[in-house]
């Protein structure tokens, strides 16, 4: 999609087809949607309408019930984190104290949605000017206040009272990498980041020894997947690895609490002795304490 293509779908007309579009989506068959609408609007601004109904559709596993607001490009939605897990580490960060916080490489805007709601100011910096045409919008749509500005997140100014969060790129033009010498922005640099008030999501697949020394290490599992590792920088540091698993709506509950987060370091992560339980919280479901076991295991695994 291009910028101009997205600037006109923010357009009253623009807002108009797209909800014309959800209204008639299913009801009426792609072609003769499609048909009648390009006859009172441009072919593709049509095609960005019924593309974007979709997407919301898709995001609704990711974003719940706000994807039906917010706005996607294919791979963005594909790349972006779970809100339930950008919450979880939002709300963590604002208990540190962190009020300030820029996310360099915001793409479409997720983790910006989740640390506003959290009560941290945010602006997001993306180098893509339709990701961040989107961010930007997707702040409003929700009545989140908020800077996007279009610029290389290496060469934006971190501000004193700033927390820098980053998400490195994990694509190449083979795919999909694996690999830290991979990442962009590079990894050396995301490194020294996390040497001060940072944050960086990297691939659960992390090695251990690539951890920097000083630096937390918090693998997080939603809904039975291992979705992320998430990097304290030594200022937020609490213990050298952690595992996260966070509560669905029919299990981890204990003593009316949900049950998310159990220490499993110091490196490597300890096997778990008999009659010695991954600690999931005082009063945890057996359930609860076996699922939290086998995160820890397949942590373990990596």
């Amino acid at each position: 999609m291009e910028l101009s293509t997205f600037e006109q779908l923010l357009s009253v007309p623009g807002q108009e087809l797209l909800a014309e579009v959800a209204r008639c989506a299913g009801v009426e068959s792609d072609l003769s949607l499609g048909t009648r609408l390009r006859k009172t609007y441009a072919p593709d601004l049509v095609a960005a309408a019924v593309t974007q109904n979709h997407l919301r559709g898709k995001a609704a596993t990711k974003f719940g019930a706000d994807a039906a607001r917010l706005y996607f490009t294919h791979d963005a939605l594909e790349q972006s984190t779970r809100m339930r897990v950008a919450s979880h580490r939002a709300a963590r960060l604002a208990s540190t104290g962190a009020t300030s916080a820029i996310d360099l490489g915001c793409g479409i805007g997720g983790d910006l949605i989740a640390l506003a709601r959290a009560g941290i100011a945010v602006r997001g910096v993306e180098q893509d000017p339709v990701r961040a045409a989107i961010a930007a919008a997707n702040l409003r749509a929700l009545d989140l206040a908020g800077e996007v500005i279009c610029a290389d997140a290496q060469a934006v100014e971190i501000g004193t009272d700033e927390v820098a969060f980053i998400d490195p790129a994990r694509r190449n033009g083979r795919g999909r990498t694996f690999s830290t010498a991979d990442l962009q922005p590079p990894w050396d640099w995301v490194r020294e980041l996390l040497a001060g008030r940072a944050v960086a999501k990297v691939m659960p697949g992390l090695a251990h020894d690539a951890v920097p020394s000083g630096v937390e290490a918090e693998w997080v599992s939603d809904g039975g997947d291992l979705v992320e590792a998430c990097l304290w920088g030594a200022p937020f540091a609490t213990t050298t690895r952690r595992a996260t698993v966070l509560p669905s709506a029919t299990s981890l509950v204990a003593d009316g609490e949900p049950v998310a987060v159990a220490d499993v370091g110091p490196p490597p992560l300890r096997a778990r002795r008999r009659g010695d339980p991954l600690r999931a919280g005082h009063g945890a479901r057996r359930d609860d304490r076996r699922l939290a076991a086998r995160s820890a295991h397949r942590l373990r695994e990596l």
